[in-house]
């Protein structure tokens, strides 16, 4: 995931997600690339990052390579709920034919095309999804 690391933007689902996996047969990592913004209501602390890295979970901070880590990933996720516009993210993932995850929400419609490798679930469906491999 490769996202400033707010609570809107969801770091804490996705770690959740991480945890999920702790105990199961799945050999899966979830890397978060992205610092806060100090500041901002919906900072996460960076020291409950790093209390939250576990055997699956990695929190990186911030990195200039982002299109070395999508290149490294099996699929890019962002758990953003927001009503915001294409994320930097999305695009450099799509660019490169990565598979790509994120919530429904108003803009995705708008710029998902039937070509993209794009998904888009519920909130709802991620958290059950994550479960269910789990194991």
């Amino acid at each position: 995931m490769i996202a400033r690391a707010l609570w809107n933007k969801g770091v804490g689902e996705f770690i959740g997600a991480s945890r999920e996996f702790d105990d199961g047969p799945v050999d899966v990592r979830f890397v978060l690339a992205g610092d806060g913004e100090p500041g901002n209501p919906w900072n996460v602390p960076a020291d409950y990052l790093r209390r939250s890295e576990s055997r699956r979970f990695r929190w990186l901070g911030w990195r200039p390579d982002v299109r070395e880590l999508l290149a490294a990933s099996d699929i890019s996720v962002l758990l953003t709920w927001d009503r915001e516009g294409v994320p930097r993210s999305a695009l450099e993932a799509m660019a490169w034919a990565s598979p790509w995850w994120s919530p429904t929400s108003p803009a995705a419609g708008r710029w998902s095309t039937p070509a993209a490798t794009a998904s888009w679930w519920s909130r709802e469906a991620w958290l059950g999804w994550s479960r269910r491999c789990a194991g």
